[in-house]
């Protein structure tokens, strides 16, 4: 939330805002509330305004200030057609003012009891609110959702137009610190609409919001406010009681009675009563949006005839234009003899167009109606009609309206209830026929050329939606038609439909819109492509290209003049400085519809220049930037980020033959393979498709395989040129890091390849992120992120290539001048110059030696005296040269080594950082550490004949990672004398391993301590608590010979994590017989296997001081019943329970519960699955678990998850979600089963994919039946 000073720019002068309430004089006193007084205005800069005045009585730091406060930042930020615009502020001389845009038709709380205001302007009204909460609640994201906490109808405004607002967010909450739910000491809020439990309990979630909304849908229904309570009880439970015993009839407004369509009151008191529900049964404003938006179709849907005529129907919508949106359904659901409409041809074709031409306008289409003569006669020949068009740079597309009874495309003279035909212009080769049914459904017919061909839509839509979905098809159809969109442009009609999703073109309020993606992806054509299909639809327009560029050669005032000039249409704008360019846009586009595209931006302050903030822009705007940096973007706060695609391969197969077309002399069969070599090189980018198809356009066949033989090594440098622009703006440090991914680490694990990136001094962390912003590397997971699926390095073809370019230098036939070297024929070349050639320029190798390399290669890399990084798998079995002392090597891994011993001695590198020798199998004892004195990590897992550990290791001062995982034949760990830094100590799989290593002194740093698998070690001493008094995770499990712990685990006041699993202590039963016996704040405690949980006099409460407690695995136990109290652990989330074979029911779970693995457990029956877990995501059974079905049925019920992955495991079947959900079932038991899908299974689900996995795959028929909701398996 921005802060008060950082909201300077809306400062109103107090001397501004008493001329223009005239002295705050009671004669502009307006209103009054809990705040201050309101008073109306006329500002010269503003127009008319409503001031919102603090009372003095309230002072400094009150309550009132605080909503002050919160009220300028929340208003500040959002930008909402159904949400109040705050003009400014005055914080001046004691004086606490808030001033927004007037709304004309004040609240709708004065307006309950109007019987002018119709059914369908209260049904506009209540959803214009809905939505405005939505907006709150859901469309600014869960880091930005705000609370209201005051909704009632007297926060509700009206402007001249019937549009609600909703105002007053003095008490609101936002987050991010405001979550799913919280507990206010101090609930706010005006009595009666206040929701039961937060206000008892202060419990807040954005379902008070929604109660609160209940009780104004309410309170519109029945025209009577909710303040004052009827017969003696709140209004709320007055209108439920109604509901309930369905006389809902009896406390309508008595004005609305003869207006209502049943099902719309169905529907609207349905969603109304549902908000009035406890808790959690209550809808989200999704919910009620959608129920809204059904019960306004609904109004408008087919009827039974009432008495009222045709002349009283167009007087109630004439008094209120708004209506006139949905005048076309109104007329067309009601059957009015021929007569009386030849009688008032006009009045009818009035009403049908002004009802076509307000919805046109809201998608901000500009649409001219033809004189109509209301003399004329309707005839079947007639000629005159109504006619409009879309146009657009001397392009006309003409509309042409016709009603019908019946669904005909020809019109006879026998057709005598033809109700109004208007002429079409078919000369103009562009046509949309709008044919109306004039009962049950309207037919779409959509004519149109584009070039040499003609094409016909037909769509069918319900009535009720009638004139949107013709208005829909009309602005997506005609646009695209009338735009100047060049044919060579493959691929861009998605991302066109796309991104004008995401410009809500004709709706309120300001929207920046990001297209960002690697250079040459398209983003400029993309952004031109939709600037001249909407650039009519504004007041004023402007393209300022090639920004990054301009703005380093001519400065921001050239570019500021151009957007400007453009604009205003004005040649002789001149900006001074750049200060008063900002000045110059802002005051005078504020209050101006415009169209601004900002092209190949690469820096934040470019925009501050040009676009500062939504509020320089007025209603409607839309400000499209394109840039190659997702930092700038949101740095810059847009509400959008449009990450461009690259093409498809048909797409890019396309859009390459367009620009090298199949000549004669090259062969077909030829061209398409060599074509479709190129498209393979090109990744999709359409840049490089460009450039090499009009490069090859006029070769031959030969000439085509020559070009695509060099490319393999030399770029083509047009391409290269835009890709390095990317580059080009990294920092020294992040270029390194850029190279050593390009040329080592793409495809591999992110985790193991920032060890040696930071080891290098390359921060990667922060670094990473500036490169994935920069679209140069990607992340990339074979599965969700809930699975934990390490992240792999990933970079697009050419990128990679660019990087392997820029590394090899100018001197690519040179490897020895190669800042990198990667390549096998690289090294080859190296070791045959050897020892004449000079490789002091090489920082970086990564060899693999198994086979085939000269045996002098060690002696060659030796001479490589400026290597920071050494990647070589398989050295050979000798000993690291003498000479081999590189002063910058960083990091030194050798895997799998056929090495005894590193080297004899000590050898000195004063920067190395990380020594692995991962799996070198040889490797008998470790070498002195001495001479590496700022080594933080050596890895030496499954160096299974390692013998000894160098005395050195126990007292080196740096070392703060040590893995020893199986080595198999260590027997004994030097004493422990002197290690400050060390933080993890992995001896696990050590399996002759004696003792626990002799500490003499505090190992302060000390957290992670795993010992599992460690399988000789009878004692643990005291010294571990003695001097590790800082250790997190403590993994004993499988150490099956320990026999005495000298120690109490409770004594570990840190320890987070715990794994006792399969311990056999002679004594154990006395550490658990104290209930106290764990450490306080564990979060993951292991007793899989443990025998004295099923002893009879285990206390039940051993755990029930774990408040922290997430995972919990009690597997491959005895009992038949879980000894402990689990609904004590109140953040539970994993409970293991597998093979518990004698388990003959599931314990009582707590509700934060999200996965739960009871596989093999042959005994358990699950009689009822409560449906309240709304976390769990993951649920796995063996098929002997009976009841399973129930398990089913709740996770699929209770589905809240926010990314909606779910995981249901039996054996044999699985039936898998598109998004990562498995489902399984018995195997085979059934040839049909029943799946009752969840209600949101429709809108919120992609579908099923059903996998079958069998040992012996039999001959399988997959039927599923929606109707039933049946799926078949028929073997």
């Amino acid at each position: 939330m921005s802060s008060i000073e950082e909201l300077k720019h809306l400062q109103i002068s107090l001397q501004d805002i008493s001329d223009a309430t005239n002295d705050f004089s009671d004669e502009n006193c307006i209103g009054l509330g809990g705040f201050g007084q309101v008073y109306k205005g006329i500002s010269e800069k503003y127009g008319t305004i409503a001031v919102k005045r603090l009372s003095r009585d309230l002072g400094e730091h009150s309550q009132g200030d605080r909503e002050f406060k919160t009220e300028i930042a929340l208003l500040s930020n959002y930008k909402h057609e159904n949400i109040v615009s705050l003009l400014g502020y005055c914080d001046e001389d004691g004086e606490k003012i808030l001033v927004y845009k007037y709304e004309s038709q004040g609240s709708l709380d004065k307006h309950l009891k109007s019987a002018d205001l119709t059914w369908t302007q209260r049904l506009n009204i209540c959803l214009d609110a809905a939505r405005g909460l939505k907006y709150l609640h859901h469309d600014v994201g869960a880091e930005h959702r705000t609370l209201h906490r005051d909704v009632k109808s007297a926060n509700i405004l009206l402007d001249e137009n019937w549009n609600a607002k909703i105002s007053d967010f003095g008490l609101s909450k936002k987050g991010p610190n405001v979550p799913d739910s919280f507990v206010s000491s101090n609930p706010c809020g005006t009595k009666g609409y206040i929701c039961p439990e937060y206000e008892t309990t202060g419990y807040l979630t954005p379902k008070s919001d929604v109660f609160s909304f209940g009780v104004v849908l309410f309170e519109v229904l029945c025209g009577r406010p909710a303040y004052a309570p009827v017969d003696d009880q709140p209004f709320y439970i007055w209108v439920q009681k109604s509901y309930k015993r369905k006389t809902l009839n009896s406390i309508i407004h008595s004005g609305l009675h003869e207006q209502i369509n049943p099902a719309s009151l169905h529907a609207f008191s349905t969603i109304a009563y549902q908000c009035l529900k406890n808790g959690e049964e209550r809808p989200t404003m999704k919910e009620v949006v959608e129920q809204l938006q059904k019960a306004l179709g609904d109004q408008m849907a087919p009827s039974e005839p009432r008495s009222d005529d045709f002349d009283a129907l167009h007087q109630r919508q004439s008094r209120n234009r708004f209506d006139s949106t949905f005048s076309m359904h109104v007329v067309g659901i009601r059957e009015y003899p021929l007569e009386d409409l030849r009688e008032n041809p006009w009045t009818f074709t009035n009403m049908v167009m002004s009802s076509f031409n307000f919805a046109l306008a809201r998608k901000a289409i500009k649409f001219d109606v033809d004189a109509f003569n209301p003399s004329s006669t309707l005839k079947l020949r007639g000629n005159r009609g109504v006619t409009g068009w879309y146009q657009r740079q001397s392009t006309r597309v003409y509309i042409t309206l016709m009603l019908m009874r019946r669904s005909q495309w020809a019109i006879t003279h026998s057709d005598q209830r033809t109700i109004f035909r208007a002429t079409t212009r078919w000369t103009s080769k562009r046509i949309r026929t709008l044919r109306y049914h004039h009962q049950v459904r309207l037919t779409i017919r959509l004519r149109y050329r584009m070039g040499r061909h003609t094409r016909d839509h037909h769509l069918m839509v319900h009535e009720s939606n009638g004139i949107e979905e013709i208005v829909d098809d009309v602005s997506d159809n005609l646009l695209s038609l009338s735009s100047n969109v060049d044919e060579d442009l493959i691929g861009i009609k998605i991302p066109l439909k796309e991104l004008r999703s995401h410009l809500e073109v004709g709706k309120g309020g300001v929207r920046m819109i990001g297209i960002w993606g690697m250079g040459g992806a398209g983003k400029t054509t993309l952004a031109s492509s939709i600037y001249d299909q909407i650039s009519g639809m504004f007041d004023g327009c402007c393209f300022v290209d090639n920004i990054r560029e301009k703005s380093s050669k001519y400065g921001f005032e050239i570019l500021q003049e151009k957007l400007l000039s453009d604009i205003l249409k004005q040649k002789d704008m001149k900006v001074e400085r750049v200060a008063k360019g900002k000045q110059m846009i802002k005051s005078n586009l504020c209050n101006r519809n415009v169209l601004i595209v900002l092209d190949d931006v690469d820096h934040p302050d470019q925009l501050k220049m040009l676009a500062g903030s939504h509020d320089w822009f007025g209603e409607g705007s839309r400000i499209i930037v394109t840039t190659r940096d997702e930092h700038v973007l949101n740095a810059h706060k847009v509400n959008v980020i449009y990450k461009i695609r690259l093409l498809h391969d048909d797409e890019a197969l396309e859009l390459f033959c367009k620009h090298a077309p199949q000549q004669d002399y090259i062969p077909k069969e030829e061209y398409e393979m060599l074509s479709k070599e190129v498209v393979s090189y090109a990744g999709g980018l359409p840049l490089a498709l460009k450039v090499l198809g009009s490069f090859l356009c006029d070769k031959d066949i030969n000439q085509w395989r020559s070009a695509l033989a060099r490319l393999k090594d030399i770029p083509e440098e047009d391409i290269l040129g835009k890709l390095k622009i990317s580059y080009d703006g990294l920092k020294p440090m992040e270029k390194e890091l850029f190279l050593d991914i390009a040329c080592f680490h793409r495809g591999g694990t992110m985790e193991e390849a920032m060890v040696s990136l930071d080891a290098c001094g390359f921060h990667p962390i922060i670094g990473i992120k500036v490169l994935m912003q920069k679209s140069l590397v990607t992340l990339s997971r074979n599965g969700p992120l809930r699975l934990r699926i390490p992240a792999m390095f990933d970079m697009h073809d050419l990128v990679q290539e660019m990087g392997h370019y820029i590394a090899q230098g100018e001197h690519r036939d040179n490897p020895e001048k190669h800042s990198r070297i990667w390549r096998e024929k690289d090294i080859l070349s190296i070791c045959s110059m050897y020892p004449t050639m000079n490789s002091d320029k090489i920082e970086a190798l990564d060899l693999y030696t198994k086979m085939g390399y000269p045996p002098h290669l060690p002696q060659v890399v030796a001479t490589m005296k400026n290597l920071r990084s050494i990647y070589w798998r398989s050295y050979p079995p000798q000993l690291l040269q003498a000479n081999f002392q590189p002063a910058m090597l960083c990091c030194l891994i050798l895997q799998y080594s056929s090495q005894e011993q590193l080297w004899k001695g000590r050898k000195h590198l004063p920067n190395l950082k990380v020594l692995d020798l991962t799996s070198s199998s040889f490797l008998i004892k470790t070498p002195d550490l001495g001479g590496l004195p700022r080594l933080e990590r050596m890895i030496l897992r499954h160096c299974s004949c390692l013998k000894e550990i160098h005395p050195s290791t126990g007292y080196h001062e740096s070392l703060v990672f040590l893995d020893l995982h199986k080595c198999s034949n260590l027997e004994m760990f030097p004493q422990i004398t002197h290690m400050p830094k060390l933080m993890t100590l992995i001896l696990s799989g050590c399996s002759r391993l004696l003792k626990f290593p002799d500490i003499q002194n505090n190992l302060d740093s000390l957290v992670d301590i795993s010992l599992r698998d460690s399988r000789m070690i009878e004692v643990l001493p005291s010294s571990i608590v003695q001097y590790c008094t800082n250790l997190i995770s403590l993994d004993l499990s499988n150490c099956v010979n320990l026999k005495s712990i000298e120690f109490d685990f409770c004594d570990f006041k840190k320890m987070e994590k715990l794994h006792l699993s399969n311990l056999r202590l002679q004594k154990m039963d006395q550490l658990f017989v104290n209930s106290n016996f764990l450490p306080p704040f564990l979060t993951s405690l292991s007793l899989r296997s443990v025998p004295i949980l099923y002893w009879p006099d285990i206390p039940s409460d051993i755990i029930c001081e774990l408040s922290n407690l997430q995972v919990l695995d009690l597997s491959k136990n005895r009992f038949s019943r879980i000894p402990l109290n689990l609904m004590q652990l109140p953040r539970l989330k994993f409970l293991d329970i597998s093979l518990c074979k004698n388990l003959v029911e599931l314990p009582d779970l707590p509700p934060s519960i999200a996965v739960l693995d009871a596989n093999r457990c042959d005994s358990l029956v699950i009689k009822d699955f409560p449906t309240t877990y709304k976390w769990l995501w993951k649920v796995t059974l063996g098929y002997q678990v009976r009841g399973g079905e129930n398990v089913l049925q709740s996770v699929f019920q209770e589905n809240t998850i926010e990314d909606h992955f779910m995981s249901f495991h039996r054996d044999s079947i699985d039936i898998s979600r598109a998004l990562g959900f498995d489902i399984s079932t018995r195997s085979f038991a059934y040839e049909t089963f029943t799946l009752q899908l969840p209600r949101n299974w429709f809108s919120d689900y992609s579908g099923f994919l059903i996998l079958f996995s069998l040992m012996e795959i039999p001959d399988v028929i997959i039927t599923i039946k929606q109707e039933m909701q049946i799926i078949n398996l028929v073997r």
